[in-house]
Order: C-alpha cells, then structure tokens, then sequence
C-alpha cells in the first residue's frame, strides 16, 4: 500500500463526492450511535447524503462521524459533522479533506482516440482542439500538438466536448507537464465548472464507462 493521499480543494472534494455517490455501491459510516453500512446520494452545495437503514438510531445534530468507502481502484475515508436527518438518510457537512490509499485520488479512465471527448478553446477567433488522453470527475490529460508556451498553474478557458450532450463550459488548471514522444501531455484540474454541470458529467462519465467497458488505469 503505497502513503495515504489528500484531496483537499473544495470544488475537487464535491466531483469526487459526486462520482463516488455512481460507483461506490456501500459505505461504512461510525456514529456516536453505532456503525452502518449505507450509501451514497448525490451531493449537493449543502452537504452530502447517506442513505441508512431505518433500523438505525436517531443521531445528534453537530455529531461526528466516519465515511469509508471503496471506489474503482482505491480505498477512501473522511470525517465529518451530521447537519440533519432526513428521510431515508442523513446529511453530512461536506469533509475539508478526503483521504485516499492506494492509487489515485480520483479514478482516470482512458479515452480512444474515436470516443468524441476532446477540449475546444478559441483562440484568436479560431479554435485550437485539444485530444483527450484520458478522464476523470476532477480533471483531464491533453495532447499538446499547438506548442504555445505553457507552465504548471496556467489556465486554458474552453469547452469539454463529451458526445450526443451540449459542450461544457469550463476552465482547466494545470497540473503538470510531460515530454513523450513527439507530443507534449498536459495534466490538469477543472478549476472552474458550475456545479450542474460537474453532476452532469459525473453522470455522463459512468454511462458512457458502462457503455464502452472502459477499465480504470
């Protein structure tokens, strides 16, 4: 097992929320009440829903509480605070902080070069496409083929095209930079989306794995 991992930016900790509520099928969740095997529903800006058996005690609001959960690759756990009861599920604060162990802090899965994903920016009046290597709920790979200067923290504003939806907007950050080949890979984080349309294509992101049998690397 490699060292545990953090994912830590807000905006990061709700894609993540997000893709986990359509794959993690069971979470572990400790309370002051005692420990229940639950389930994710979607999150929203005000906290993050677990759905539990009736059968479990009612919980103190301001209580803390433990969520372990298992996604494609990795083992996941934070804390939180309840803020409410509500019917079939509570609702948790949103964690600062989301630890992982094993792999990858949010799951990337590869693209084919026929899938149809790919990033547009306009430039100039013209747009400059940009190849998608691979995909997660937190960010995306490029092939840099337009050789403009670049460095780690740069923003690119643009829109991810994924196939039979409208483009998303969004604005990336980036993370890292690589030389392979003959080509220029470029790492990085959707700094700005809106939150419909993170869900969206968190959504969107387990059809179409589903559909074309798409492994986790």
């Amino acid at each position: 097992m490699q060292p545990s991992e953090f994912l830590v930016e807000p905006i990061d900790i709700l894609a993540h929320l997000f893709f986990a509520s359509g794959t993690s099928d069971r979470v572990v969740v400790t309370t002051p009440a005692g420990v229940f095997a639950g389930a994710f529903l979607y999150p929203d800006g005000d906290g993050a829903l677990l759905a539990c058996p009736p059968s479990v005690p009612a919980f103190s609001h301001g209580a803390s509480v433990t969520v372990e959960y298992a996604g494609p690759t990795d083992q996941y756990r934070f804390q939180s605070t309840i803020l409410a009861r509500e019917a079939g599920g509570i609702r948790v604060d949103l964690p600062t902080s989301i630890e992982r162990h094993d792999q990858r802090i949010t799951a990337r899965f590869p693209v084919s070069p026929d899938a149809g994903i790919r990033f547009v920016q306009t430039r100039d009046g013209h747009e400059v496409t940009w190849p998608v290597l691979d995909i997660s709920d937190g960010g995306v790979s490029l092939v840099d083929a337009n050789g403009r200067p670049m460095s780690v923290g740069d923003r690119i504003s643009g829109q991810l095209h994924v196939p039979d939806v409208e483009p998303f907007d969004a604005v990336l950050e980036v993370r890292h930079i690589r030389n392979q080949d003959d080509s220029r890979h470029v790492g990085a984080r959707f700094a700005e989306m809106s939150l419909e349309s993170r869900g969206e294509l968190a959504r969107l992101l387990l059809l179409w794995l589903r559909a074309h049998a798409v492994a986790a690397k």
